[in-house]
């Protein structure tokens, strides 16, 4: 594997030589998946060769975010050797090369990749992506990071009205019905998130279309009706499951009132916005209001750190360490000084410029895939699951 890298890192720093390329994702078993990212901290280490301008690439592989046992695990710590390597053999000079980023799945319930190499990451100059901020898949299990509600109406009586129909009673047999109805009741107690309901959900569509003809069509809505709440009471025990995870070891999630989103994706998405070992968070997404949940997230998250809430300009005077821009209120969010430069989106006003001198730290809200600068594929998963759900939002 690695003497393979090694060949194609070789390769992209001769495309880099032509001017080719700009910058690029090698993939390692991974899935493209569009809509939105948020960046949460671009930080500034002293010792990358990397200019804002230099071409560069990166490797996204779920192999980096597993502990050094496991036989899907990638030996990260020789890469940027290799990629020194490739960058002497055609440029003469091992400083430049390219090699500039790396991508793993990381969340609150898979932080190997976030607790070692993220650090590794770091001591080498290179920026973190992390995908996957939703979706934990852990010797537990598969779980959403995400919250539901129950069902409404409750599953229970959604479940004995469809058993128990009387204006179906005079219906054709239908005894395969009722067999299914109480097959995936059954289930329940064994389906511990959304991904054990999906796992039979094109079971049980597949065997309703081979039955088709011999469904009587007024048992359509009661029937489809069951199916939704079996799936939303399946959402809400994983939801709860996970709740359960956190409050047994002292966790306390946001409260209710007054969040935008679910409770638990707030904290799975704040868990990563506070880590400092992270660049830049992907997060798939079907509708734009899930974003709102990102961008709620990243201002608290500003605010925290000290960001004013006044109108556009120069904010915090940090002294030599730099100005910072204050987020704007129908205004610009402000040039930064020497040093520290924050651009805040404004509320009906533009981004803050981030100044001309320093070289600090920037904090920006949500932006399309394609508006990515930092990697040019940066939309890439580092597993076939994307963190969407289609129509039910994550």
């Amino acid at each position: 594997m690695l003497e393979r890298i090694g060949q194609t890192f070789e390769a992209l720093e001769e495309e880099v030589a032509k001017g080719t390329i700009r910058s690029v994702n090698i993939l390692l078993s991974s899935f493209i998946f569009s809509s939105f990212y948020y960046q949460t901290h671009t930080h500034t280490h002293t010792h990358t060769p990397h200019t804002p301008h230099t071409p560069q690439y990166g490797i996204s592989s779920n192999s980096f975010s597993v502990p050094p046992e496991d036989p899907h695990f990638l030996p990260y710590h020789s890469l940027v050797e290799l990629a020194r390597s490739a960058s002497r053999k055609v440029s003469g000079d091992p400083e430049v090369h390219g090699f500039a980023a790396i991508q793993m799945p990381g969340n609150f319930l898979e932080q190997e990749g976030l607790k070692v190499t993220a650090k590794w990451a770091k001591k080498n100059g290179l920026k973190v992506f992390i995908n996957r901020p939703l979706n934990a898949f852990n010797q537990d299990g598969a779980f959403r990071l995400a919250s539901y509600p129950p069902p409404n109406p409750p599953y229970a009586s959604v479940l004995s009205q469809t058993v128990a129909q009387p204006p179906l009673s005079d219906l054709p047999p239908t005894h395969f019905l009722s067999q299914l109805i109480n097959e995936l009741d059954s289930t329940l107690p064994r389906l511990t998130s959304v991904f054990d309901y999906e796992s039979i959900h094109h079971q049980v569509y597949r065997f309703l279309r081979s039955k088709s003809n011999e469904m009587h069509p007024e048992w359509l809505r009661p029937l489809q009706l069951y199916l939704d709440a079996h799936e939303q009471e399946v959402r809400y025990r994983g939801s709860r499951s996970v709740e359960q995870f956190l409050e047994a070891r002292g966790i306390e999630l946001p409260p209710e009132e007054g969040v935008v989103g679910g409770r638990i994706e707030r904290f799975a998405l704040e868990f990563l916005a506070e880590d400092e070992g992270v660049d830049c968070v992907l997060l798939g997404v079907t509708k734009e209001r899930y974003v709102e949940v990102a961008r709620e997230v990243m201002r608290s998250v500003a605010e925290e750190e000290g960001v004013d809430g006044g109108n556009g300009g120069n904010g915090e005077n940090g002294g030599n360490g730099g100005n910072r821009g204050n987020r704007g209120n129908g205004g610009n969010g402000g040039n930064g000084g020497n040093g520290e430069n924050r651009g805040n989106r404004g509320n009906g006003g533009n981004d803050g410029t981030g100044g001309t001198g320093g070289t600090g730290e920037t904090v920006e809200t949500v932006k399309t895939v394609e508006t990515v600068e930092t990697m040019e594929n940066c939309g890439n998963s580092g597993n076939g699951e994307n963190d969407c759900v289609d129509g039910q939002g994550v």
